[in-house]
């Protein structure tokens, strides 16, 4: 959905949005998760029927032998691999991966995927890394890492993050093969959240700092691409969060190493990011990426001075745009799912305060369907999975009365009034 400046979006208050996540209702924090998603959750029974409407034609029966590898860093991946045909790799190309530490239980997601695209793995050199604690356990699902292990520390203090961040590299570093130039490198890797000892003594989540938490391990991998690609290479970069300046500089820089970049958006997770491809590396002897290499070793403190006023910046500060262009898309995305769940708050404050039998009887059920039309534009089926689970909500709502009074009690707090 492209048009929306057709579409009417409030850019409510992210704490209308807390509010209601504080409530701990499943059944609404469901909502808005397959609302960002825009596809049911993943299980045993709908991976194919996803996977189908998500990419018309391409998947079928042959396919399922690998659809127990699904999941949704495996699905975004798939979703990179449609868009830019030029990073599929080719027989007997050398790849190295990374993937995040809540997926690091698994295969990492590009390994997954190009497995469930059909591509014969043996034929290509895939060196497969894993992101987990030091403990050696992921970081949400405290699994052990299936493949070879890139430990960080969760609860480092903030003034050594940009050690840590440097110890990360050194051990990218350490998993090449020997002095081999890679063709592709898929860096699909995240650190979970930081966690900091409050006052109180009890570990608490410093979710105030979370984007630059996440680019400790993203500057690592960036550094380890262009001290890894050959000439000509492909870098496949995720980069998870990407609101501030800092983080659309630092692509800036990378883009002076590549003769081709491009960044996609994607406001599809409630947690919203990029992925940056550049092609058609330059070469670890070019002059644009041995400065580069020596300008991100001085960024590793996410800085704005290091960043802007680096050579590399310079070099590449026409990227700027591009970086601009797609923050402002998945703003303007989130805002507009954030706008429809507030609306779908408002027909339950609505239906539950007019005592309805149904959600299907409150006033604002056939505006709230006509808008619905609007953000998920020929969407029909997903609207409809919208609707049931509005339903459910409204019914699970209505049949608990301390789950009712905790959710009108909050929808009548002054920051709800305000945005919905």
């Amino acid at each position: 959905m492209h048009a929306h400046n057709k579409i009417q979006i409030t850019y409510p208050d992210p704490l209308a949005i807390q509010w209601t996540q504080m409530l701990d209702l499943k059944c609404l924090t469901d909502l808005l998760s397959v609302m960002h998603e825009e596809h049911a959750h993943l299980n045993k029974e709908n991976k194919i029927q996803v996977l189908r409407q998500a990419f018309p034609n391409r998947f079928n029966s042959a396919n399922a032998q690998f659809l127990h590898e699904l999941n949704e860093p495996t699905l975004e991946a798939i979703f990179v691999l449609d868009r830019c045909p030029e990073i599929w790799p080719k027989a007997h190309d050398k790849i190295f991966m990374t993937t995040a530490t809540a997926n690091s239980g698994n295969d990492p997601a590009f390994y997954n995927a190009l497995k469930i695209c059909d591509v014969d793995l043996t034929k290509l050199q895939i060196t497969k890394t894993s992101t987990c604690l030091m403990s050696g356990k992921t970081g949400v699902s405290n699994t052990r890492c299936h493949n070879a292990a890139i430990r960080y520390n969760e609860s480092v203090s903030k003034d050594q993050w940009h050690m840590q961040s440097t110890r990360l590299f050194a051990q990218l570093m350490k998993k090449n093969k020997g002095d081999v130039e890679y063709d592709i490198i898929y860096h699909w890797g995240c650190i979970s959240q930081q966690w900091t000892k409050a006052p109180w003594g009890t570990m608490t989540s410093s979710w105030l700092y979370h984007e630059a938490w996440n680019w400790v391990y993203t500057i690592a991998m960036m550094r380890h691409a262009v001290a890894s690609l050959k000439s000509g290479g492909k870098l496949v970069l995720k980069c998870r969060v990407f609101k501030k300046a800092e983080s659309m500089g630092l692509l800036a820089m990378l883009s002076s190493a590549f003769r081709n970049c491009k960044i996609l958006s994607n406001p599809r997770q409630l947690c919203t990011f990029v992925t940056f491809v550049g092609t058609d590396f330059h070469g670890t002897r070019h002059e644009n990426v041995q400065k580069l290499q020596h300008d991100l070793s001085q960024c590793t403190d996410y800085s704005l001075s290091s960043i802007f006023t680096s050579v590399s910046f310079s070099n590449g500060s026409a990227f700027m745009a591009k970086c601009e262009e797609a923050r402002t898309d998945m703003l303007t995305r989130e805002s507009t799912v954030y706008t429809a769940w507030l609306f779908a708050m408002h027909v339950l404050r609505s239906a539950l305060q007019n005592r309805c039998n149904s959600v299907l009887k409150c006033r604002d059920h056939d505006a709230f369907i006509h808008y619905l039309c609007k953000v998920y534009a020929g969407k029909t089926q997903f609207v409809d999975l919208l609707l049931r689970k509005l339903d459910s909500c409204y019914s699970q709502l209505l049949n608990n009365k301390q789950e009712k009074d905790m959710f009108l009690r909050v929808m009548q707090s002054r920051w709800m009034k305000a945005s919905c």
